[in-house]
């Protein structure tokens, strides 16, 4: 076990090999580009990046982030973690448990309480059942995707389910992936931006049983970060709200990309404000040519605006994972911890 002394692309080169082989053609498996994870684990000094070699060449591989947190009111210092790749013709060899072994020592050492992430759907995912498996992971209910075509054109040639492109089928056949018009309040998000964005941030998860504590570096990579996230604010003379999504790739039967919308927060108050914002959220994805977006429970987008602009809710949840915790944990609801 050693530290992960390869470049973003090379983790994701392996990340996603190790994640494709697991995951059958019929299923749409997310797949991250080293964009990504410059963005969320490279830029970050105190990233715990643990590989595993067998015989010089990369076996496996798993990431966690320092995160500060409120959990049931209480500031913790808790590792997150995700992306656990051990590669295919090392598979049963004990390259996880002992690559997760690792992770617990140096979360520990580095001042984290314990550790969360988030169980992926899908027969593909053997997550779920190693971590409850060999480590004893509480699982607690999570996050709830909602979708909406983008491309329904792309979607159908692509997404590995049936029902994934009978549903793309219908979207092309009624048009409901047609975006409208942005509204002129809308525009990109600056710098001077920022302590605005903040401060309604902060002011609309305050009451979230389980969310990020907020530093000024966090919200500046999370909304900015390298220029990977898109983040929109509605500015009519005021800044009354704003939106950002980054980008993920997934692999059905092709490959595409998708938009996940990890903010959308308005002043209280604000009529009109939200619609616009997810308008124009959807908008920008389309003209990057994204194929899907994708919004969940975190962003904190109410039902009945993500079923105005064409959303329709996923199955399956992203439920969380808790290892090691010795604290309460949250049962249901209130959850602003984002997907990785």
């Amino acid at each position: 076990m050693t530290r992960f002394a390869g470049s973003a692309a090379e983790a994701a080169v392996f990340v996603n090999r190790c994640w494709a082989a697991r995951f059958s053609r019929s299923e749409s498996c997310p797949q991250w580009d080293a964009a990504f994870f410059d963005w969320q684990v490279f830029s970050r000094p105190d990233s715990l990046r643990i590989a595993a070699y067998a015989g010089g060449d990369l076996a496996g591989l798993v990431f966690s982030l320092p995160t500060e947190v409120v959990l049931n009111g209480d500031p913790l210092r808790l590792a997150q973690a995700s992306w656990l790749s051990v590669a295919p013709e090392m598979a049963r060899r004990g390259v996880a448990k002992a690559l997760a072994a690792e992770m617990a020592r140096q979360e520990a050492a580095a001042g984290c309480a314990f550790m969360f992430g988030y169980a992926v759907p899908g027969k593909g995912s053997h997550g779920p059942r190693f971590w409850q498996g060999k480590v004893a992971a509480a699982r607690r209910p999570g996050l709830r995707p909602w979708v909406r075509a983008l491309d329904a054109g792309v979607l159908r040639r692509s997404v590995g389910a049936v029902s994934e492109r009978l549903a793309a089928a219908l979207a092309a056949a009624l048009r409901l992936d047609r975006c409208g018009a942005v509204a002129a309040a809308v525009r990109p998000c600056r710098v001077g931006d920022l302590a605005a964005c903040g401060a309604l941030l902060r002011a609309a998860d305050a009451e979230a049983a389980f969310r990020y504590d907020w530093s000024d570096d966090h919200l500046a990579r999370q909304l900015q970060g390298g220029g990977f996230p898109t983040t929109l604010v509605f500015d009519d003379g005021g800044l009354q709200g704003f939106a950002s999504f980054h980008r993920v790739g997934f692999r059905g039967r092709q490959e595409f990309s998708a938009g996940l919308i990890d903010h959308l927060v308005t002043r209280p108050g604000a009529k009109g404000v939200g619609s616009a914002l997810l308008g124009a959220a959807l908008a920008a994805m389309q003209q990057q040519g994204l194929a899907l977006a994708v919004c969940t429970d975190a962003a904190g987008v109410s039902p009945a605006l993500l079923l105005r602009h064409g959303f329709a809710p996923m199955p399956e949840r992203y439920d969380l994972l808790f290892i090691g915790a010795e604290v309460a944990l949250p049962q249901a609801g209130g959850i602003r911890v984002h997907l990785r």
